[in-house]
């Protein structure tokens, strides 16, 4: 360990080196990092014992040999897919996106976490405080599905097993069988993206990817409100798979506790909290692409037909105030607290008779 500026890298908080197993801590930068650093060291060890190489970690090499059963299990922290770097690749995948990145980012909050069960805090390990406030580093709390969690104890089973209640603790409380919080609900349907590029041999135009409201006045349109009409599709369709996602956790939540422990007022609670996130979002979609399609005269029409007064009207030709209404229709889908199986606004009446019939017998 050196307590001195990383060679060559000035901007990073603090630097674990494979290739001279040496982790740099500047004073300036280093406390909050230890956790992180510290877990590199474990990633390197288990390079070193799981395949025999020196200079390079264990979840990277893992993922370069695809069908490695540490890989599978690497990839499961995060949704995002992950690309470990080449080595003598210029061009490098982004930070984010590499294993040994993301698992050290995990290690971070399974250190901070576990603390927090014996009523200790420690600034210098991680500079992490809670799920939402978390710190001047990179790191984010598990994802609401548990998977995430579920998949750092695989790890930590597999190469570094921890202490049997440290284990069921944070298995409890991010593991697949954790009740989702608020936050989390809302965060997972917040976290919708639909900026991603197209998959590679897509063809579909962007009249094509446009839903019927807007593509029977297609031809009207120009090609670059046509863009902006497929880009705002995207981000709908984005959120509608988060909004279902958010729904799916409820329904894991649901079917897999026991009766004594259902209570039917939180869960249509929750339900109406991601139908009204999930509005919130799409009204916002609206308006974003409203305006790229008319100005700021489509902004205020269809804020006008979200809010009613004091918005006052728009002038737009009937072309234009179909593409928008089509837009606002769409964002009244998403928000709708109809959706789901439950029928009746979450009022749930009712036991679910959605869970699969092994789960209804537990319950």
């Amino acid at each position: 360990m050196r307590f001195a500026k990383s060679p060559g890298r000035d901007a990073t908080l603090a630097l674990h080196d494979p290739s001279r197993r040496t982790v740099y801590f500047p004073p300036e930068t280093g406390a909050g990092t230890i956790a992180h650093e510290i877990a590199h060291d474990l990633d390197w060890q288990v390079a070193l014992k799981r395949y025999r190489v020196r200079g390079d970690y264990a979840t990277d090499r893992a993922t370069r040999r695809r069908g490695d059963r540490l890989s599978l299990t690497v990839q499961g922290l995060t949704r995002a897919a992950l690309l470990a770097p080449e080595p003598g690749d210029p061009n490098p995948p982004l930070h984010a996106r590499r294993p040994a990145e993301v698992f050290a980012r995990s290690m971070d909050w399974f250190v901070v976490v576990s603390l927090a069960y014996e009523g200790r805090i420690n600034g210098y390990l991680s500079s992490v405080q809670d799920d939402v406030l978390t710190g001047y580093g990179t790191v984010l709390a598990p994802d609401v599905t548990g998977a995430a969690g579920a998949a750092l104890v695989a790890i930590l089973d597999e190469v570094a097993p921890v202490h049997p209640e440290t284990r069921e603790r944070f298995l409890r409380a991010y593991g697949l069988a954790r009740a989702p919080s608020a936050y989390d609900l809302v965060r997972r349907v917040f976290e919708a993206n639909g900026t991603e590029p197209a998959a590679a041999g897509t063809s579909a135009s962007a009249a094509e990817r446009v839903r019927a409201p807007a593509a029977s006045v297609a031809a009207d349109v120009d090609p670059l409100r046509l863009d902006a009409l497929a880009a705002g599709e995207r981000k709908f369709a984005a959120l509608e798979a988060a909004r279902d996602s958010a729904f799916a956790a409820i329904d894991a939540w649901v079917c897999g506790r026991p009766a004594a422990d259902y209570v039917r007022e939180l869960e249509a609670s929750r339900r109406q909290l991601v139908a009204r996130t999930a509005a919130a979002a799409a009204r916002g979609i609206a308006l974003e692409h409203a305006e790229k399609l008319a100005g700021e005269e489509g902004r205020r029409h269809v804020a006008r037909l979200f809010f009613g007064a004091p918005w006052p009207s728009a002038r737009v030709d009937p072309a234009m105030g179909e593409l928008l209404g089509g837009l606002v229709t769409r964002a009244w889908e998403l928000g709708s607290t109809r959706v789901g199986r439950s029928g009746g606004g979450f009022e749930l009446a009712t036991a679910p008779t959605h869970c699969a019939p092994g789960l209804l017998a537990l319950r």
